[in-house]
């Protein structure tokens, strides 16, 4: 890469490096680990043409996911089947994601598109990752002070970017 002064590198992680998923500790802390990895990589290779990013997936419709339900399902006293009708109904796109989606997202990334893209960690998931700042800028979801940026109530038809500027 270095030689052809360009390449694409991309970590699959997921939404458990910043939003951990329950029992899966020793997951959830290498894979936050590894976002740390891809900023501070995207910050050395970045000049050289070669861009680092990481992809986090949320549920994806793969044979991990399955044995994953399986075993909620067994602590849970519940069917895999109910698992993950419970799993889709709590995105907000009110399904699993599919492998080729997720697969688009790292496609793009390793696109001449995506050539300014450098050093982010990207859900692909639905919506379901709550710690991403953007989805709780201005509605009573935010669970933050941003700098700057008064607080909104929801009845104030407040999005992104809608905050009044502190003086």
């Amino acid at each position: 890469m270095r030689a052809a002064g360009h390449g694409r590198i991309v970590l699959i992680t997921s939404i458990a490096a910043q939003e951990p998923i329950e029992g899966l500790l020793t997951s959830s802390t290498l894979r936050a680990g590894l976002h740390g990895f891809v900023n501070a990589l995207a910050r050395e290779i970045g000049a050289l043409g070669i861009t680092a990013n990481a992809v986090m997936p949320g549920y994806t419709r793969t044979n991990r996911l399955i044995e994953l339900a399986d075993r909620w399902a067994e602590q849970r006293g519940t069917t895999r089947e109910g698992v993950l009708e419970s799993l889709a109904a709590g995105t907000p796109i009110g399904r699993i994601a599919e492998p080729a989606e997720l697969a688009a997202a790292v496609a793009f990334l390793c696109s001449e598109q995506a050539a300014a893209i450098n050093g982010v960690a990207l859900p692909v998931d639905g919506g379901e990752l709550r710690s991403d700042p953007a989805r709780r800028l201005g509605g009573v979801e935010r669970a933050v002070d941003l700098p700057g940026v008064a607080p909104r109530h929801a009845h104030e038809g407040a999005g992104v970017g809608d905050g009044e500027r502190l003086q």
